[in-house]
């Protein structure tokens, strides 16, 4: 073996990349302060046709920030950049700021493979805009919920079709999540903003605010503005345990209760910039073979109940949070990312929970390659948008949800309408047109989405 290895050669790659040429099409022109003549989509495409003559592994890539203000973009709305990066066989690309400048459609309709990270948008609007073209224009997707690819989903599935838990009588999922600050009633204090930060291009749509070192790299997701909390963070890991289990759909009510917001004695907050710093959600599903079933999440250190008849030794999902499914026979424990199924069944005599059946998961074959080797060789991925996007679209609706609970809880012994009836197909509340905005979302002008889907 170790003169096999010896043996072999070792393989040169060669990477190239670029970034931010802003749909600068042509070179800059002679007279160009800094970059006289330089640059220029033909000049790059000769370059790029030298070095792949010169090496044998070659593999192109772009940094982000393709596309920008010129004539060239604002006539052909990005199509030409992709037509001849494709031209130029690029391997891959990240989005950047201006890379959004054509909105999430006007991307997708490029029709580039995309492999993006959970949750797949900041409102179901979008999620059901990236679902619907994403099949429409027959490219290759993947959401980054990598703990479909294990497997544990799949396993338990299987169980459930096989009637070992009986009919499925109600779900609860749970997360440790937020493990950041959160639960905030006012805008932080302005800052300056640092020299080496685009604060407005960071912003992107969001309503200007001041800039605050608060928000960056990583408390942002606290923000209604920004993020989607902790339940947009880990639902699209935890959630998919259900979702691909129990085949689930559009929920058909949801409803939530969350901390409150007390700025003095007896005083609650008039709003709430962020998300609670702990909430619970209840959503229906309906499912067939086992009606209609509550799906139950919780964050912020709020726990499901112990199941009765579970030995107390037993740990529930992992530290990061986890599912159990309830059955009329027994119960399906998970961790996160459906990873370590477990099997209980009740035991006749005492009606205590014993473990039958167990399996350890391991995404073996990477969730990025599964994706990569689709975008190649063709086939589907386990995370693909029009799986995706409807699981995206569960979460936010938790997230609906606590909005509306949160917003609810502007007066001391009010009795909030807490429950929202879901019209998934339509994507609206009943008889609630003033949630509309935050369905869609809110965009500033120049970060408007076209609306292409009526």
């Amino acid at each position: 073996v170790m003169a096999q290895a010896t043996q072999r050669k070792a393989k040169k790659l060669t990477i190239l990349h670029t970034n931010d040429t802003h749909s600068n099409i042509d070179p800059f022109p002679d007279n160009h302060s800094k970059f006289p003549g330089m640059g220029g989509v033909a000049k790059r495409f000769k370059i790029i046709e030298q070095i792949r003559r010169e090496e044998e592994n070659v593999i192109l890539l772009d940094a982000g920030d393709i596309f920008q203000g010129t004539p060239y973009f604002n006539t052909f709305k990005g199509h030409l950049e992709m037509k001849l990066m494709s031209e130029m066989g690029y391997d891959a690309s990240t989005m950047g700021n201006h890379d959004f400048d054509i909105g999430l459609e006007g991307f997708m309709l490029a029709k580039k493979h995309a492999y993006v990270e959970k949750p797949l948008t900041h409102n179901i609007y979008e999620a059901r805009i990236m679902a619907d073209t994403a099949k429409k224009e027959k490219i290759v997707t993947q959401m980054g919920n990598q703990g479909v690819s294990g497997g544990g989903s799949t396993i338990i599935k299987h169980w459930i079709e096989k009637g070992e838990i009986g009919k499925v009588t109600k779900i609860d999922c749970w997360t440790n999540r937020p493990v950041w600050p959160q639960g905030f009633t006012e805008i932080p204090t302005e800052q300056a903003i640092p020299k080496n930060l685009e604060w407005d291009q960071w912003l992107g749509p969001a309503a200007y605010r001041s800039y605050s070192s608060s928000y960056l790299p990583f408390k942002w997701r606290s923000y209604w503005d920004f993020g989607t909390g902790a339940l947009g963070d880990m639902g699209c890991h935890i959630i998919e345990t259900p979702f691909n289990a129990l085949n689930l759909n559009y929920p058909l009510s949801a409803e939530a209760s969350c901390s409150t917001f007390w700025i003095d004695d007896f005083v609650r907050a008039k709003k709430s910039v962020s998300f609670p710093a702990s909430s619970k959600v209840k959503m229906e599903f309906e499912i067939e073979k086992h009606g209609i079933i509550d799906l139950n999440w919780y964050d912020g250190g709020i726990l499901p109940d112990q199941p009765e008849g579970l030995a107390l030794t037993e740990p529930l999902g992992a530290s990061g949070g986890g599912t159990i499914i309830f059955g009329e026979k027994g119960i399906i424990i998970a961790d996160v990312y459906s990873a370590n199924p477990r099997l209980f069944l009740y035991n006749g005599a005492n009606n205590s929970l014993q473990r039958k059946k167990e399996s350890k998961t391991e995404i073996l074959n990477g969730h990025a390659e599964e994706f990569v080797n689709a975008c190649i060789q063709g086939g589907k991925t386990k995370s693909n948008f029009s799986l995706a996007g409807k699981l995206t679209e569960i979460v936010l609706m938790g997230n609906l949800a606590v909005f509306n609970a949160q917003n609810k809880q502007s007066g001391l012994g009010e009795s909030p309408a807490r429950k929202l009836y879901w019209d998934g197909k339509n994507m609206q509340v009943k008889s609630r047109p003033d949630l509309d905005y935050i369905i869609r979302g809110m965009y500033r002008d120049g970060w408007k989405l076209d609306d292409n889907n009526g």
